[in-house]
């Protein structure tokens, strides 16, 4: 590739990532993405970064030829002129699998076994015995969205014994889940035990979590969103939560969540600040990621896990 290796990044990266890049003639600088601006950028060739997109004018910058996210979603990323100006982008595919699957698990596990309300009792320092603990063995469990953090959660979800379904744009079969099927072929979907929401945002899947869908789901079932808080939108959960054992809320139209919001107040709904992505171990699958991609782009033009600009996914 005629390029002159120049990458900035808006992340830092430990000493010894910066020196395996160099050693295959790739310049990393890093800027705060604060503080960067569009002429910081004239003369680079690939970005390292989350969202710096509302303080540099991309239309601007001819020698960008790829932006690497750090980030898996990219709903915030301004893909019309990325397909204008031909400009390549790939997320960090599966970089956040691991924690966002242990989470859901965690979440499952906390309900199913009254965590919270042994909490409570030790608070209180009382001794109750509980005996209305529930199983993950043999539960039903149905994700809408089978990517990877659907397939790395159901394969936990299977080794507790309970049976995953999955549902995704064209029924394609997907390894971990006994039984896939698409948006356009939805069957009855009421007889599920642990419902997920883990898709990525595009003009479909913003129209799929209506109220009456949701209140098609089981009854006394656990709903649980870590997708986009557009997929599942807080006046949706305001008129449906009733029907559910619990809910567990990672992401919301507004964030931080306003003070106002009546999700707070609701014994059935749990809140968390949108960090079930966050992990120790997020920092060298991401270093894996990003050097794989900027040697083999630069080597051969080749990019892992490209997004289809024009499909949004």
């Amino acid at each position: 590739m005629d390029y002159s290796k120049s990458v900035v990044t808006t992340s830092r990266f430990s000493d010894d990532f910066e020196k395996s890049l160099s050693s295959n003639g790739i310049n990393l600088k890093y800027m705060s993405g604060r503080k960067i601006n569009t002429s910081d950028l004239l003369n680079v060739q690939a970005l390292v970064t989350y969202d710096i997109f509302d303080r540099i004018d991309l239309e601007e910058l001819s020698e960008l030829k790829f932006i690497q996210l750090t980030s898996q979603g990219f709903d915030h990323v301004p893909l019309n002129i990325l397909i204008k100006n031909g400009i390549r982008l790939s997320n960090n595919y599966g970089g956040y699998s691991i924690p966002i699957s242990e989470w859901i698990i965690s979440r499952v596990l906390s309900t199913y076994k009254n965590m919270f309300q042994s909490y409570e009792n030790q608070i209180k320092k009382k001794w109750e015995r509980d005996l209305t603990y529930t199983e993950i063995k043999g539960k039903k469990v149905l994700f809408f969205g089978t990517g990877t953090i659907s397939s790395t959660t159901a394969k936990l979800f299977n080794a507790f014994g309970a049976v995953c379904d999955g549902i995704n744009y064209s029924g394609r079969s997907v390894e971990y889940f006994n039984r896939t099927f698409s948006y356009s072929k939805m069957e009855d979907i009421s007889d599920y035990d642990i419902y997920i929401i883990a898709l990525p945002v595009t003009e479909i899947t913003e129209s799929i979590m209506s109220v009456k869908l949701i209140n098609s789901l089981k009854e006394n079932s656990i709903l649980i969103n870590v997708s986009r808080g557009t997929i599942l939108k807080e006046n949706t959960v305001l008129e449906t939560y009733a029907r559910f054992k619990a809910i567990y809320l990672d992401v919301f139209e507004v964030e931080p969540l306003p003070e106002t919001s009546k999700l707070w107040d609701i014994s059935n709904i749990f809140i968390s600040a949108h960090n079930s992505w966050f992990s120790d171990g997020n920092q060298m699958r991401l270093e894996e990621r990003v050097y794989k991609n900027l040697t083999s782009f630069f080597e051969n033009g080749k990019i892992h896990n490209e997004i289809d600009l024009k499909r949004g996914y």
